[in-house]
């Protein structure tokens, strides 16, 4: 059984720096397409890519891909390309809420709760929460692939998809105090647990086919002094779990 972790305040500083390269790239990337020319009589699209809100690198195919709202440009490493990905490329939707690669794949989330996979040259859409009526906030806030399993963070909870058949097999959606719904900004799997950022605290579980995480009661809160915060982030530096509520970075001080 997992112990009680504590934490403590670290720093005061946004979660994490991204590279002075990466914005450089991008920075060089908005030039490019605000000068690009297009053919006569071919599709063109009129996103907007100067506001870049995430950023992730593909260590397997040398690429560094941004986010924007509407739009995915991706800086190719091998030649220096700039590439755009949009609806015409064979996006579901326009509107993208997360971005991550992990495992090869990788994963966007949009507002309107699809995920797209993207695998090489091969998309592969899920609706996450097609069959939840009546849901007012259907956001994909994350998704985070390890090994088989897609864990995916949405506003009622965590939704567990299988990667090689692209199924639903698990949710974990009451597992606040007292089994009360949450509200998933972020998700981290570590080795052996699954933390779980949301907007009224931290929640962990270790990962085991013997607990049934659909049990609230298996699911551990954090220390009290940030346990009813929004936290936004959560993550990993320098081997330690650490994770951002109200602008400020805290980190677990013991381990397992």
């Amino acid at each position: 059984m997992e112990k009680r972790k504590n934490m403590r305040l670290v720093v005061e500083n946004a979660f994490m720096k991204k590279s002075n390269l990466f914005f450089l790239l991008l920075l060089f990337a908005t030039v490019c397409y605000s000068q690009s020319n297009i053919p006569i009589g071919a599709w063109r699209t009129h996103f907007n890519y100067t506001n870049v809100s995430k950023i992730v690198a593909a260590s397997a195919d040398s690429r560094i891909y941004a986010a924007t709202k509407n739009a995915i440009f991706y800086i190719d490493q091998t030649d220096n390309s700039i590439n755009k990905l949009t609806k015409i490329d064979g996006l579901s939707a326009a509107c993208i809420s997360s971005l991550n690669y992990e495992e090869g794949t990788l994963a966007i989330g949009y507002c309107n709760g699809n995920v797209d996979f993207i695998n090489g040259n091969t998309i592969t859409n899920f609706n996450i929460l097609a069959t939840v009526p009546q849901l007012a906030d259907r956001t994909i806030k994350v998704v985070r692939i390890n090994k088989s399993k897609a864990y995916i963070g949405t506003s009622i909870g965590v939704v567990v998809v299988d990667m090689p058949t692209k199924n639903i097999i698990e949710s974990y959606t009451e597992i606040g105090a007292a089994a009360t719904r949450v509200n998933v900004n972020d998700i981290l799997v570590s080795t052996d647990s699954l933390f779980v950022a949301t907007t009224t605290g931290l929640l962990s579980a270790p990962l085991s086919t013997q607990i049934n995480l659909q049990d609230f009661k298996n699911w551990r809160g954090s220390q009290p002094n940030i346990l009813n915060n929004n936290i936004s982030q959560i993550g990993t530096s320098q081997g330690k779990v650490v994770a951002v509520a109200n602008n400020k970075l805290w980190e677990y001080t013991s381990g397992v």
